[in-house]
């Protein structure tokens, strides 16, 4: 997981017509030990919603293959980061909020806007990230990967992008 114990998750709504986000969450929890959340009970108006997670990121989710230092912070996080999600939560039950997640999403939306479905709109974002970091190859979907998990071919793009936008 990337994130240490406490992050804050909020879940926004995002409106089917116009694909803008409200203002306020419909729903908020903090993270576990393990970085893990889990909202149970809602029922958001849109089936689209973007998950927001902000706290202090774990020392080995920055570089999973780092060695601990005795000079690590005694908390073992490098510090406040805030990454996204757009996801249909009709599909959608486990939610993987990551840098490759976040560089997509405000790309999804606006495409969602311009007229083609939202799932057309997450594929496409995904694509165009890649294409922005000079991968012309297709890979795993972003929300796919996480940071225990280095056999996925996405995972080299994650770690990449974790060092330039991190």
């Amino acid at each position: 997981t990337a994130y240490a114990e406490e992050a804050q998750v909020k879940f926004f709504s995002i409106d089917t017509a116009t694909f803008e986000m409200s203002e306020e969450p419909f729903a908020q929890v903090k993270s576990g030990k393990e970085g893990n959340f889990e909202v149970k009970g809602i029922s958001p108006e849109s089936p689209y919603a973007v998950v927001e997670v902000s706290g202090k990121i774990a020392v080995d989710a920055k570089n999973p293959y780092a060695r601990k230092s005795p000079f690590d912070s005694p908390d073992n996080s490098l510090g406040w980061t805030t990454y996204r999600n757009v996801v249909d939560l009709r599909e959608t039950k486990d939610v993987k909020v990551n840098i490759l997640t976040t560089l997509a999403a405000s790309r999804t939306v606006g495409l969602a806007k311009s007229g083609i479905t939202f799932a057309e709109a997450k594929v496409q974002a995904e694509k165009d990230v890649l294409l922005a970091l000079g991968i012309r190859d297709s890979l795993a979907a972003f929300d796919e990967v996480s940071y225990s998990q280095k056999l996925s071919s996405v995972f080299p793009v994650f770690i990449m992008a974790s060092y330039l936008f991190s």
